[in-house]
């Protein structure tokens, strides 16, 4: 109840100008090593305000940029600070207003360069994918 009242609230945003904030999509919802019950893969999405050190975390179809897009100008501020990997869907970002600084994960986890970093998303989905697993596959299970 709680977290529809706040979405639900028009003025529910995260960061601002020159906060940061850091997105990522994971799929999650695959059963390894092929133990537990199978179910099919399911796309989430999140935004992580490192000032306020919230997370935000929606279900998604897909990670394509009609997609990801919307929901990125719905909960982040015009002029905030975005770090993110370098998947395509993200690359219109700059042009949209906002400070979009990019990571190569596959080289560094903290660009030398300009402190880009993921950091503290990848600990918020580490600590959701562990703490969460059973309620997310329950949920899927319930929707399908």
């Amino acid at each position: 109840m709680c977290s529809k009242t706040l979405l639900n609230n028009p003025n529910y945003t995260l960061v601002g100008p020159g906060m940061v904030v850091q997105i990522d999509a994971s799929l999650i919802a695959r059963c390894k090593y092929n133990v537990g019950q199978m179910v099919e893969p399911q796309w989430v999405f999140s935004i992580y305000d490192t000032s306020k050190e919230l997370g935000h975390i929606k279900l998604v179809d897909d990670r394509r940029a009609e997609t990801l897009i919307p929901l990125i100008q719905k909960y982040v501020v015009t002029g905030s600070t975005i770090h993110s990997d370098q998947w395509p869907a993200y690359d219109r970002l700059s042009q949209l207003g906002f400070n979009h600084l990019t990571l190569n994960n596959l080289k560094h986890f903290v660009d030398p360069n300009t402190g880009t970093c993921t950091n503290a998303i990848e600990a918020d989905w580490s600590h959701v994918k562990k703490n969460a697993r059973l309620h997310i596959y329950s949920l899927l299970l319930q929707c399908a």
